[in-house]
């Protein structure tokens, strides 16, 4: 399994946020965070996802997007799925880049973008 750098961070963003009202929940979440680290390739934020997401940020209606647009950008200059609960976000991306693969974890089938 692999996942996107700014997966990374959007999970640090959850255990910061909870750490003010649960730090024992937040300790719990920065360790899974730890271990996945350690044991799952992670994927750059390197030159080619960078210019797939200055493309995709051009585009107005993708513009809302920007975290969505990061793992999105990373996905397909790695040529790998995006699987997400988040499809409603990910399906107007592709929109835009038909290269972008969208899994549904839930029904674990790749759906057209």
């Amino acid at each position: 399994p692999r996942i996107s750098i700014y997966s990374v961070t959007e999970v640090q963003v959850g255990i910061a946020r909870v750490r003010a009202r649960d730090p024992e929940f937040a300790g719990r979440l920065s360790f899974w965070l730890d271990c996945i680290v350690a044991t799952t390739n992670i994927l750059p934020f390197g030159v080619t996802a960078a210019r797939l997401l200055g493309e995709m940020q051009a585009i107005d209606a993708l513009r809302p997007l920007e975290g969505d647009l990061v793992m999105a950008a990373i996905a397909v200059a790695e040529a790998y799925s995006v699987a997400t609960l988040n499809l409603r976000h990910f399906r107007r991306i592709a929109r835009h880049f038909p290269a972008l693969a969208v899994i549904d974890p839930l029904a674990a089938e790749r759906l057209p973008g």
